[in-house]
C-alpha cells in the first residue's frame, strides 16, 4: 500500500510511476512468496514451552491491568473533581 500510494503521489511529477509501483508491487510479492515458502523457518523458541509459559502469565497480566485501570480511574476523577 505504502508503495502504491507513494507512486500515485509521484504520479503528476513522473508520469512512469504507476507502472514502476507495479512491478515493484509484483517483484515484492513474488519475492515474499519465495521467502516465506523457502527459506524462513519457524524459530526454535516458538515451542510449546514458550506458550505455556505465556498461558501461565495471562491471570498476572489481568490483576496488572485492573490496578493500572484504578490507578488512572482515579487520577481522571481527581481531575475531574477539581
Amino acid at each position: 500500500m505504502n508503495l502504491f500510494l507513494t507512486s500515485i503521489f509521484f504520479m503528476p511529477v513522473f508520469p512512469l510511476a504507476p507502472i514502476i509501483g507495479c512491478a515493484g508491487m509484483f517483484m515484492a510479492y513474488w519475492v515474499d512468496k519465495y521467502l516465506l515458502l523457502r527459506r524462513h523457518k519457524r524459530p526454535e523458541e516458538l515451542s510449546g514451552e514458550l506458550s505455556l509459559f505465556f498461558a501461565n502469565i495471562i491471570p498476572y497480566c489481568c490483576l496488572l491491568q485492573a490496578v493500572s485501570m484504578m490507578i488512572f480511574s482515579e487520577a481522571i476523577v481527581e481531575e475531574y473533581n477539581e
